[in-house]
């Protein structure tokens, strides 16, 4: 039986104590936050929820870790990075430039081509 998502949640919360919650992160500030998570953490030592409604404007993505200094590292990038928080995506004029882009292929073709004998 799936588990409810306030549950899941409820669980990610135990499991992760260290959270860092962003604002107002969706369309292109996910983008940059992914490129710092890539570099931070584990999949399974970071879990990411969200909370509130984006229609209501009070929508809150929580990004949570099992070690405080990761905490901690991605909390001080997010008041660093250029991104105003406290407005939401579409009206932030100013933009940092876009992250580098993640050349790993999970999916794709693996290049191999055979074997030497």
């Amino acid at each position: 039986m799936p588990r409810a998502y306030a549950r899941i949640v409820a669980d990610y919360r135990r499991a992760f104590r260290h959270q860092v919650r962003l604002p107002h992160c969706r369309l292109w500030r996910l983008a940059h936050v992914d490129a710092q998570l890539r570099h931070l953490a584990a999949p399974r030592d970071k879990a990411q929820w969200f909370e509130g409604s984006e229609l209501r404007g009070d929508d809150v993505a929580v990004f949570a870790f099992r070690c405080p200094l990761q905490a901690a590292v991605l909390r001080d990038w997010s008041e660093r990075c250029g991104i105003d928080w406290t407005l939401p995506p579409e009206e932030q004029q100013r933009r940092p430039s876009p992250p580098p882009m993640d050349h790993r292929a999970f999916y794709g073709p693996s290049g191999h081509t055979g074997f030497r004998s």
